[in-house]
């Protein structure tokens, strides 16, 4: 797991003097966070609906064959 450089350096201190002291939460960074975390879930329901999609093309594509199909064998 990478670990923000900012972060490495508290642990390390935490373990040593203890010349740091904890702040406040890092308002930039949770932004980022979270922001990556709509465009991940932005994304899986995009390629969700792209995966449904395709099924429903493909099911209509047979349907259409197998309607073919009867067609031309009850003729």
């Amino acid at each position: 797991m990478k670990i923000p450089l900012p972060e490495r350096l508290f642990m390390k201190d935490q373990g040593l003097e203890r010349k740091m002291v904890m702040g406040g939460v890092d308002v930039n960074a949770t932004e980022r966070k979270r922001e990556k975390g709509k465009r991940k879930q932005l994304e899986d329901k995009r390629i969700k609906r792209k995966m449904v999609r395709t099924d429903d093309a493909a099911a209509h594509a047979q349907s259409m064959e197998l309607l073919e199909l009867n067609t031309m064998s009850s003729s």
